[in-house]
């Protein structure tokens, strides 16, 4: 099978759920008050104007907060104000879906929407408010109201629900939001090529050595300046779409500007209708995909442009020693609760990783009355441990654990190794722990859980691409440490033309954050089929 469209996102998580919104025309619109006066002010100057049209980094100057992406902090100001602070103040936006501003896509994910919330606890509850997990355009108010017969209240605003409610609001986004037709769930990428095509980008410039640069490559954030800085800033190029080549130059700066030359067909780069044979020659990327839904049927897509929207939860970290890959070893959080389910209580279970899944995994080890080794490399008083952030009475299942790992509480079921490393797993299911003093001990066990993080897995990638990715080529994409590098408004990948990042492989962890970055694509893409 073989498609073809403008735009693939790879990733049906909250990052590739929120671009289909907004590649959808569904649009974000500031509705006149924002505690914020400068702010408020700014939103005012295009009142009734998207902010898909308006000017970004002006609008986003001077906002700080927890994310390090300017597109994506401003989103987030105006669609929570001052929440960081604990005010429950209401929203600044409000969404509207217009079909002419749509632009042809397809989200590609390996299982259902919700990307690897799908794999999450049910009965866990979320670290976020509800209203921090909520997507363009469908409020988790509503869907309470609306699917599950529930009422709504202030504890909504600020306090965690169930993952199994996240997981479902994300599933029936899709429905609500008629995103349908854009979504192919139970489909893995296996392989991208990028094709090297002069009139990919639909904007080219004429070059002496022959090669062209696409405009959204080259010109930054069109919509940041003035249009006639842009041209003003031009080399003469050539202007294609279906009714035929435009040499643009001073003389015809007013016709460009004024659109006569860019209504005059639907893809969003306006380039030549072609012949069958001939329409591949203006897709910029080959995606290799196969369906995961037990068919094992094997797809081809074209597409313009190329959004990675795939998490960093895609693929568990690993120890690296010996025995490592044994059967009693796992490495997701799904896995060892399996094998802890058919487990006697009394057997023994060792946990390695100071994070929340280990924590996870740890009480539901308790509640089975399972004992448990606890292997950490940190101290317990590292403050970069996030048990030190967290509220004793909204997290206390999270504090009781912090408690037993500082040795300040005591349970027969669970002894701590801090400052401690695993050297090696044997296959009579023992394990060597080099503890605190560097002594090695050995211990036997019924079961493993290495729960250490998660990295993205972008092995689909041409290794020529994966090494201008992030900013250190030499480390692997990180969400915290290592980052795709990415133009601060437009998110397409500083290094790699017509690719584009959001989400977690940018640095933004929280899904409060992801969906500046959708605005950003989807005005750069916007600007590309509209200017």
């Amino acid at each position: 099978m073989e498609i073809c469209v403008d735009v693939i996102v790879v990733g049906n998580g909250p990052a590739g759920l929120g671009l289909s919104a907004l590649l959808s025309g569904y649009w974000p619109y500031f509705n006149g008050s924002h505690p914020d006066s400068v702010l408020e002010a700014k939103c005012n100057e295009c009142l009734g104007t998207s902010l898909v049209e308006q000017d970004l980094q002006y609008l986003s100057e001077g906002l700080e907060g927890r994310s390090r992406n300017p597109v994506a902090l401003l989103l987030d100001t105006l669609a929570l104000p001052n929440v960081d602070i604990g005010e429950k103040a209401p929203t600044s936006l409000h969404w509207k879906w217009n079909d002419s501003r749509s632009v042809s896509h397809l989200v590609l994910g390996v299982g259902p929407p919700g990307g690897s919330w799908n794999a999450m606890s049910k009965h866990i509850r979320s670290l976020s408010p509800a209203r921090w997990l909520e997507l363009p355009g469908y409020s988790i108010s509503t869907w309470y109201r609306e699917q599950l017969d529930r009422p709504y209240g202030d504890w909504l605003c600020s306090d965690p629900i169930p993952l199994g409610d996240v997981t479902h609001y994300y599933r029936d986004y899709v429905e609500k939001m008629k995103l349908g037709a854009s979504m192919m769930s139970h489909t893995a990428v296996t392989a991208v090529e990028r094709i090297a095509v002069p009139s990919c980008g639909g904007l080219n410039r004429s070059a002496s050595d022959g090669s062209s640069e696409s405009s959204d490559s080259t010109m930054g954030n069109p919509l940041s300046r003035s249009s006639d800085s842009i041209l003003s800033n031009l080399d003469p190029f050539e202007y294609s779409c279906c009714e035929g080549s435009f040499r643009i130059d001073e003389t015809l700066t007013t016709n460009f500007l004024s659109g006569d030359l860019t209504d005059c067909c639907n893809s969003i780069y306006c380039s030549p209708q072609m012949s069958a044979e001939q329409g591949k020659k203006d897709y910029c990327w080959r995606v290799h995909a196969t369906k995961t839904d037990g068919s094992d049927e094997k797809i081809e897509l074209y597409c313009k442009k190329l959004v990675l929207a795939c998490g960093v939860n895609s693929s568990p970290c690993w120890l690296g020693v010996p025995g490592e890959s044994l059967s009693f070893v796992s490495h997701t959080f799904s896995d060892i609760c399996t094998k802890m389910m058919s487990l006697p209580a009394s057997s023994t279970v060792l946990i390695v990783g100071a994070g929340l899944t280990a924590a996870d995994a740890i009480n539901f080890a308790l509640e089975k009355q399972l004992c448990v080794i606890h292997v950490y490399h940190q101290d317990a008083s590292n403050p970069s441990l996030i048990y030190h952030k967290l509220s004793t009475t909204k997290y206390k299942r999270y504090t009781d654990l912090f408690q037993l790992m500082k040795g300040k509480m005591t349970n027969d079921f669970y002894t701590p190794f801090s400052r401690s490393s695993i050297m090696e797993f044997k296959v009579d299911t023992t394990c060597v722990i080099s503890d605190k003093s560097k002594a090695q001990r050995s211990v036997a066990v019924d079961a493993v859980g290495i729960l250490i993080g998660s990295e993205a897995d972008l092995d689909f990638l041409p290794q020529d691409i994966l090494e201008e990715l992030s900013f250190d080529a030499r480390k692997p994409v990180s969400a915290k440490l290592n980052p795709i590098s990415v133009h601060p408004y437009t998110f397409e990948c500083t290094r790699v033309p017509n690719l584009y990042a959001v989400g977690s492989l940018t640095g933004d962890t929280l899904v409060r954050f992801i969906v500046g970055g959708a605005l950003g694509v989807t005005q750069s893409l916007h600007t590309l089929k509209y200017m």
